[in-house]
């Protein structure tokens, strides 16, 4: 019986002078759900958003993770921090980019049509900011200050 908690990592390794190895045990189905729906969202999220911005450069690295080149054979349930860390960090610029791009509209139109256009791509940031909020809470592990 271990004495692991559901979703726990464990580093093995037999031989004194090899290389511990990271082996997850005992995943737990209901947190591996919550990750799973997570991530749906902020995908779901990101292809709305994405399509606000002109430039398809800047955000190239989220489309192998995130968008339509995202490699479907990968398990995304597997992302390392690091990884779910700059997920974090170029959606969070890709919000910046669609706020800037609000105000810079906001200024140059003041039309009925221009301004409904302009709450829906909001509604959209709004969207992207909590779907990465999510994905954050269920990807991370919790610091000591939320235990």
């Amino acid at each position: 019986m271990s004495s692991l908690a559901p979703g726990s990592d464990c580093l093995v390794g037999g031989d004194p002078t090899a290389e511990p190895t990271l082996v997850r045990r005992l995943q737990d189905p209901a947190r591996e759900g919550e990750k799973r729906e997570a991530l749906v969202q902020l995908r779901d999220s990101y292809v709305e958003a994405r399509e606000q911005v002109s430039s398809v450069e800047a955000y190239e690295n989220l489309e192998w993770i995130l968008g339509a080149r995202a490699n479907a054979a990968q398990d995304p349930m597997g992302l390392q921090t690091r990884t779910i860390e700059l997920i974090a960090l170029w959606l969070q610029d890709l919000s910046i980019e669609l706020d800037r791009r609000l105000e810079e509209q906001a200024m140059g139109n003041h039309e009925e049509g221009t301004s409904l256009a302009s709450a829906a791509r909001q509604s959209k940031v709004q969207k992207l900011r909590e779907a990465t909020e999510r994905f954050l809470a269920a990807f991370l592990p919790p610091t000591p200050a939320q235990l």
